[in-house]
This record gives C-alpha cells, structure tokens and sequence, in this order.
C-alpha cells in the first residue's frame, strides 16, 4: 500500500509538472535557509578535529586585585606563566592542562633564501598537543624537556611547509620566527580557522617567546589563555570547583594580590550564547521560513483532494475510514516535501561553502567532519515531516470527515 500511495504522488507530479516543480524549489530554498542556520551553528560548536573535546573544555583568564590592606593595580587579563606552572598544571580532576599564547601574525624567515613572509603564530606549551587532535604528517609535538628549557621550536601546517620548502623536507629546518632561529620538530595537516583555538599557521615553544611568559602582579598574571579540558562533560562543576580552591590556596599565599579566575565553554564564547538560547532566538525565523512553503504546498494539497474527491467518496463507500485516507493523504504530501527537502539539504552544503567568508571567518576551510553531522540528517527529518504537517495536516483532516454523498456529488470541501 505504501508503495501504491508513493505512485500516486509522483503521478501527481508529472501531472502537475509547473506547480510541482515551484513547489518543490520553494521547500528546498527553505530547508537550505534553515539548515544553513544549523550547520553554521554546528561548524561554531561541534566536536570535529583538532577540537574533539569543545563541550567539555574551558577557557580561562585571571584578575588579579591587591588585598584590602595592600595597595597595587588591578588586572583582568590572562593567566602568567609562573602561576600555571607551578600551581594549575598539578589540577587533579581536568584531563588535560594546558595554555597557550596567541601572538598573532609573526614575520618568517628563511634568511638562505631570501624569503620572508608573515604567518599567524600561536605560542604553546606541550600539553596543548593534548588538547587538540592534529593530524602530524611529519615530525612531534614538543616535549616538556623543550618547554622546561626554553628551546626555539617550531611545528608548521602542511601550507607553510609547502610555501617556504617547496616539496623538501621541513624537520630539522631553521626558520626565524621575529629575527630567532627556531628549528621545525613537526608538520601537522592545515586546520580551519572555525576552530579558533587551536587554529595558527605556525606553533612555537611558549617559553621560547619572552612576552608571552611575562608576568606581573607577583606572577599572577599575563598573557597566557588557560584551557582546561575535563574526561566528560559531568566534571566541569567538579573541575571549576578544584580550579577556584587552588587559586584560593594560592591568594592566600600570595603577599599582596587576590586572584580570582573567569572560565566560559568554547560554545558559549563563539556562539555567544549558550545552544537553547541561540536555538529560541532563531526560532521565529526557521518557522517563518518553514511556514511558506508550507503554504503553498497546502494550496496544492487541497486542489489534488478535489481533483480525487470522487475517489475518496467511493473508498468511503467501500469502508475506507477518515484515518486511513488521512494517512494516505499525508504520505503522498511527505513524498512530495521530501523530494524538496532533499534538494534543500544538498542546496545547504553549496550555500555554507560559497558563503563560508561572510557566514564564517574569510577563508575559513570546511571539511566534511564540520559539515556533515549526524544532527544534520536528524534536523532534515524533523523539518521534512515539520513541513509535511503544516502543509497536508489540515486538508488531510478535513478529507477525512467529509461525508461521502459531498464526495461522490463533487461538492467542494
């Protein structure tokens, strides 16, 4: 039976070859609007490679104020090196401790060859290796004995190692990053920059970089971005938990300053907001963008019901009941809304690519693990049949309890 109502609605198609094809553009536009909507939203906050762990990891920076009887000048910045060293990366119930410098763009150099060029460069210490799933095509991450000993290191993408060595091998090459020789230990596969954390072009040793390990107020703070990455997403109360204690233990150790530290979600930083307060906001607009073509397929699903009105008079008569036309009725719409959405969920793809600079960041490489999510299909289902009902859930209802003498004699409904 169901193959027999699949049938009938592409029969209805063919008939119908104009209005069917309006129709089923206009759903498509409008499941590509809405899932445009979501995959933005996912690409911000899914887990995807290097950052798998984005809904169970905080970001962290410090204030740092004199105690009521001390005099000093307060700061609200980043976390100093001294104070991660030797009082966070001993935290018990985090996964991974770890923190990093973004110093922006640094001019490198390759002085044998004349080459020079600025690169995004983030400044980490060995941990955020980590943190962040990179994919090394040659090479390691640094070593603690590196950090511990200052030691000028470089990791660089797989775009940087092509563009400065063309095709030769970048381990054990020297670049100069802002006038310092640092050797390349690693080249890792390019990242998007819609993984803003992890995302650089060149990575260095932290402690190889003196502004980055700089520190004031009696090293309680600096330049450093803290990340604390838990085993699941139950332990984040029990991580902030332990975090405030140690930098309790630490004021009151500390002569002169308090600190006190401020963590958010990477999900709440980039979206700004957290996920059921951005999906509220959009609400309106994904069901007015649902609500059209909606519409438009409930015109057609009212002509196609007079057109069989003598049908469904006649099945009435033979003992077909309300409910199962109504489901006849639904199923044929669902085919038809189907077929739109399909072309939408496709359509979507196309728009967040060629729309990735101005949705995203300029230039922002997308791969499949950002795009194609199981929540993608899950959301696609749910607006095909959402559509489905706004469209041929009324007409549906209304067919269903027409009594059969106003069928059979064409009245209309």
């Amino acid at each position: 039976m169901l193959l027999q109502y699949i049938k009938q609605s592409l029969q209805i198609l063919r008939e119908n070859r104009l209005v069917s094809i309006v129709s089923i553009l206009g759903t498509a536009l409008a499941i590509a609007l809405v899932m445009v909507m979501f995959m933005v939203y996912q690409i911000k906050t899914a887990n995807y490679a290097p950052e798998t762990a984005r809904d169970r990891t905080l970001y962290g920076s410090v204030a740092s104020r004199p105690k009521p009887e001390m005099t000093g000048q307060s700061n609200n910045t980043g976390f100093s090196y001294p104070l991660i060293k030797n009082w966070l990366y001993d935290l018990k119930t985090p996964a991974v401790v770890a923190a990093f410098y973004s110093g922006g763009e640094s001019l490198l150099a390759i002085p044998a060859k004349q080459l020079y060029a600025d690169y995004r460069v983030k400044w980490t210490d060995e941990y955020f290796w980590k943190a962040y799933q990179f994919r090394f095509l040659e090479g390691r991450p640094f070593t603690s004995d590196e950090i511990n000993a200052g030691v000028p290191k470089a990791i660089i993408s797989e775009e940087v190692a092509r563009q400065l060595f063309h095709g030769e091998k970048a381990i054990g090459q020297i670049v100069d990053i802002d006038l310092k020789p640092h050797e390349i230990v690693g080249v890792v596969a390019d990242v998007s920059r819609a993984t803003g954390y992890a995302y650089a072009q060149v990575w260095a040793t932290l402690t190889s970089n003196a502004e980055a390990i700089a520190s004031w107020n009696e090293d309680t703070v600096g330049s450093l971005m803290l990340v604390l990455q838990a085993h699941s997403k139950k332990d984040l109360p029990e991580m902030q938990e332990e975090l405030d204690n140690v930098l309790k233990r630490c004021s009151d150790n500390n002569l002169q300053y308090q600190i006190e530290a401020s963590t958010y979600s990477a999900i709440d930083w980039i979206v700004g907001a957290s996920s059921g307060k951005y999906y509220l906001q959009n609400l309106l607009i994904i069901l007015f963008l649902l609500l059209l073509p909606a519409l438009n397929l409930t015109g057609i699903t009212m002509n196609n019901i007079r057109k069989r009105s003598s049908e469904v008079g006649i099945r009435k008569a033979f003992g077909a009941t309300g409910n199962t036309l109504m489901g006849q009725i639904l199923i044929e719409n669902l085919v038809i809304t189907a077929i739109g959405a399909l072309i939408g969920f496709l359509l979507s793809f196309f728009f967040v690519y060629i729309s990735r600079s101005f949705l995203l960041t300029a230039d922002t490489m997308l791969t499949m693990g950002m795009l194609f999510q199981p929540a993608n299909f899950v959301a696609a289902v749910v607006f095909c049949l959402v559509m489905n009902l706004l469209s041929a859930g009324v007409p549906a209802w209304r067919m269903s309890r027409q009594p059969i003498v106003y069928s059979l004699t064409g009245k209309t409904i």
